[in-house]
């Protein structure tokens, strides 16, 4: 995923800029940073024992009575989106003490970076993380989308059901995203400790 730049991105801008008077990025925030380890902890596990029960070759029929059917999926779907939901929830209650001079970085460096890499979003996620300046909010909206994007591509598979294959994916999709956010959130950790 070339989106994970965008959180090493803003890690070498924590670096680059700390020594700055303006706040040009939100501070630490240990919340996000165990947040983020327990999302890990939650999606590593559903991806775990959705993969035992998963074909090794895509089904040739639907099944609904299959017990990786996209249909009995949907309430573990629905509990990821609510955890990504009170990540964004707290990211965005920090969101404000970035100050004018921040904001305006951000936008410029978000539209380089979104000009460079493609988005996890579709149209209508990515009009959404154009209201936010703080690239730590887009962090998580992005984090919001991959569950979208996991729970859309579920639903559109071939029978309705991924193959273990598919779920070993989404793992690597998953700890690539959550070290690129917790590498974000280590570097303002050590910034602040300057």
């Amino acid at each position: 995923m070339n989106r994970n730049r965008s959180f090493l991105l803003l890690a070498c801008l924590v670096s680059l800029l700390g020594c700055a008077a303006a706040t040009l990025v939100q501070p630490y925030d240990e919340k996000l940073l165990t947040g983020s380890e327990q999302f890990y902890r939650k999606a590593a596990t559903i991806i775990e024992h959705s993969k035992m029960q998963s074909p090794t070759e895509r089904p040739t029929t639907e099944d609904p009575s299959h017990p990786g059917h996209s249909a009995n999926m949907e309430n573990l779907y629905a509990e990821l989106l609510i955890d990504t939901n009170i990540l964004l929830l707290r990211a965005l209650a920090n969101s404000e003490q970035v100050d004018t001079s921040g904001q305006l970085l951000q936008s410029k460096i978000t539209r380089y970076i979104d000009n460079a890499l493609p988005s996890n979003c579709d149209n209508s996620a990515d009009d959404i993380r154009a209201e936010f300046s703080s690239l730590t909010v887009k962090n998580f909206v992005d984090l919001k989308c991959l569950v979208v994007n996991w729970q859309a591509q579920h639903q559109a598979a071939p029978g309705k059901v991924l193959t273990q294959a598919d779920w070993s994916r989404r793992h690597v999709s998953l700890v690539r995203f959550i070290v690129a956010i917790q590498q974000a959130e280590v570097a303002k950790l050590r910034q602040s400790d300057r």
